[in-house]
């Protein structure tokens, strides 16, 4: 990239004295080869940022729960110093909230100190009153007993350690956030153990339409924000478990299929296309599923945009804009305790993840990335810029192994064939 010389004049007219500054302009070539400036993407979401040509999807998979603590290491266990107060009752969040009790039985790694590496099961998770961050500091905290004693120099207690403690829930199924309203009705429950031979998870949502209308909707993008218009594939696998139930995909603003979904009793994958026509103005339109008469299990569904010429997982509005813009680097920051798996794949193949200690469960904080890091590097390719893509800071060790082997490992092994 070469940098050019840029027209300007420049009048300066603080003082009568002063004349006018005459700027020479010509075509000599001043710094060649210098570096182009990078970009930090976004979060995407439907309603100010549709740059995905996938506009939702749903697994109903569980929730990791991870989390980094700096506190105070005992021999037989450890008190955290993140004491995030309730700002109404003055406790400990962590406390109120389940996400202390929820971790009995999780695993936890010691990150520093001469036991760094040590791993276990927390056994038990009690409060204990102590100092924290300083003398002037002492708080209700939570203690996450450990299942086995640590030996610690003198068998005095270490300030200022570092604790992971973690535990995957993925029977429990996730909702997105969402409760009894308008996005998910309340007779949808998950359930676990009954999927498709060609689900790579464990959990459904089973919609009993058998006394009451069961529906769940999926979004698209907002008119005022990118154009809503045109065709788009629903996918979704389903199957029903009483005799007779009805399911209908309906969508909102435009043509769709005038039928029921044929279901049968065996897990079967659906795909069907149907076109938004009439959106305008601020309209969102939306994908919405019905069950009547029966139960139906549905699972897997993702809503995706055709006909996009953008040759990443982006659409051509995101692609064509960084493309013009030329960057250097594009970078994508990773927060808090997600997982690599979660890292790399793309929503669909994700399960959500939480080190908010505010509220757990399927209807809690827990989220998932918008993209995966595999999406996010094959936009780098093919707009020319170097990645920048930083990785969550709660990785243990077989993660980053499991890591290198993807950036690195052979593409006929492992996490290398997914590179590859």
């Amino acid at each position: 990239m070469q940098l050019r010389c840029l027209a300007a004049c420049i009048l300066l007219s603080a003082s009568a004295a002063w004349s006018a500054t005459q700027v020479a302009i010509s075509d000599a070539i001043v710094v060649s080869n210098v570096s182009r400036l990078g970009i930090n993407l976004a979060e995407n979401n439907y309603y100010d940022s549709p740059s995905m040509k996938v506009t939702d999807t749903k697994n109903f998979e569980g929730i990791a729960y991870r989390q980094c603590h700096e506190g105070t290491l005992f021999t037989n266990g450890f008190g955290t110093w993140r004491t995030g107060s309730n700002i109404y009752t003055g406790s400990n969040i962590y406390i109120d909230s389940g996400w202390a009790a929820l971790m009995v039985g999780g695993t936890y790694r010691i990150l520093s100190g001469n036991v760094a590496g040590t791993t276990g099961t927390i056994v038990a998770v009690s409060n204990i009153y102590m100092m924290t961050w300083n003398t002037d500091q002492s708080n209700d905290v939570p203690f996450f007993v450990l299942d086995k004693a640590v030996a610690l120099p003198g068998g005095q207690p270490q300030r200022g350690a570092g604790f992971m403690v973690e535990k995957f829930v993925l029977d429990g199924g996730y909702l997105n956030g969402t409760y009894d309203g308008y996005w998910l009705q309340t007779n949808c429950f998950l359930l676990t153990g009954d999927v498709s031979p060609n689900s790579w998870g464990v959990g459904a949502l089973n919609m009993v339409g058998a006394t009451n209308r069961a529906h769940f909707r999926m979004a698209t993008v907002g008119q005022s924000i990118a154009e809503a218009n045109g065709p788009y594939r629903v996918t979704f696998r389903a199957r029903k478990t009483t005799a007779a139930p009805v399911l209908w995909v309906n969508l909102d603003a435009g043509i769709q299929t005038n039928a029921p979904v044929a279901l049968s009793t065996s897990w079967t994958d659906y795909s069907y296309v149907m076109t938004v026509t009439n959106a305008t103005g601020t309209a969102n339109p939306r994908f919405t599923f019905y069950v009547t008469n029966g139960n139906v299990l549905v699972d897997d569904v993702c809503v995706e945009k055709l006909f996009d010429p953008s040759p990443v997982a982006y659409t051509m509005a995101t692609f064509a804009a960084l493309t013009n813009m030329r960057p250097g680097i594009l970078r994508w920051v990773q927060m808090g305790g997600n997982t690599v798996s979660n890292t790399i794949f793309d929503q669909l193949h994700q399960y959500a993840y939480l080190d908010d200690p505010s509220t757990v469960g399927p209807n809690g904080a827990a989220v998932k990335e918008e993209y995966g890091m595999h999406e996010f590097l094959e936009l780098c390719e093919e707009v020319g810029a170097e990645s920048w893509y930083n990785l969550p800071g709660a990785l243990d060790p077989p993660e980053i192994a499991q890591f290198m082997e993807y950036i690195a490992g052979p593409s006929n092994v492992g996490m290398g064939k997914i590179r590859a």
